[in-house]
């Protein structure tokens, strides 16, 4: 993929026991003392895009989508929220996961919104100049999805992101949404019940009722994707679900000590 695909602004430059590998919680106030070459970040982005683009991993993916997409009888994503991406400009995992995220916002031509409370300030200018929609508040993972088909890119995020989002939509709505991160079944199998009560309890009760796909992880740097699969909740599984398993929902509440992501009482500022 060329540069001139993905069409930059220019400007004047100025002078991780769960098996997912947590980035490192950095607060907002260390983010913001990290210098970084906007051209040269952009530069290695660009390189991974184009690694990504000709790769039997990316090809895979795509493949797994359509199915699964026949599989909802759906013939196109309406929109991609991502969280968790991390700092692309530090850390090789996020860059590669943010240019796979290029490469669908390009091949299913949909808005893409993201957020991640570690994302630096020329971060945020870079992915705003790369037409990505940046959300402003910390939402905590807990964003309801509309009636179209939304695909959930969350490569590598804490349980409790996961478990966030899926009490948001916690009803059948859940047949619209194509959920990209940590292997659910990895996730359950992994991990004593009392924990998943604890950490991930819509995870667990949502599990008999959910189709994963896991991926074929065959990319040249096997611990970007390492655990992902794609999983759906389709609405002949959904129909088998009684009444009062929807209506039963309470906003999870983790103690301090042990939440694994940044709160919204950790941002004093908006993106």
């Amino acid at each position: 993929m060329s540069e001139d695909e993905f069409i930059l602004v220019n400007r004047r430059r100025r002078r991780k026991k769960f098996e997912p590998i947590f980035r490192e919680r950095l607060s907002v106030t260390e983010s913001n003392e990290i210098e970084i070459d906007k051209e040269m970040v952009v530069r290695k982005l660009f390189d991974a895009v184009s690694k990504l683009k000709h790769s039997v991993f990316k090809t895979h993916v795509l493949y797994n989508i359509t199915k699964v997409l026949k599989i909802l009888n759906a013939n196109k994503i309406f929109e991609i929220i991502c969280y968790g991406l991390g700092q692309f400009s530090q850390y090789n995992s996020s860059k590669y996961q943010l240019a796979l995220l290029l490469l669908l916002k390009r091949h299913y031509n949909c808005q893409v919104s993201l957020y991640d409370p570690a994302f630096l300030t020329k971060e945020i200018e870079i992915l705003k100049e790369l037409k990505l929609n940046v959300i402003e508040i910390n939402e905590e993972g807990k964003r309801s999805i509309s009636n179209n088909v939304t695909f959930i890119y969350m490569p590598h995020c804490p349980r409790q992101l996961i478990n966030n989002f899926l009490y948001s939509n916690w009803n059948e709505n859940l047949s619209n949404c194509i959920l990209f991160t940590n292997s659910f079944s990895d996730i359950v199998e992994k991990s004593l019940k009392w924990h998943l009560m604890k950490f991930a309890n819509y995870v667990l009760r949502i599990y008999p009722y959910m189709t994963e796909i896991k991926l074929q992880n065959d990319f040249e740097y096997t611990e970007i994707f390492s655990t992902t699969s794609i999983h759906i909740f389709t609405n002949q599984s959904l129909s088998k679900v009684s009444y009062n398993f929807w209506i039963d929902k309470e906003d999870p509440h983790y103690q301090e000590k042990d939440i694994e992501f940044i709160t919204a009482n950790e941002i004093n500022r908006p993106c």
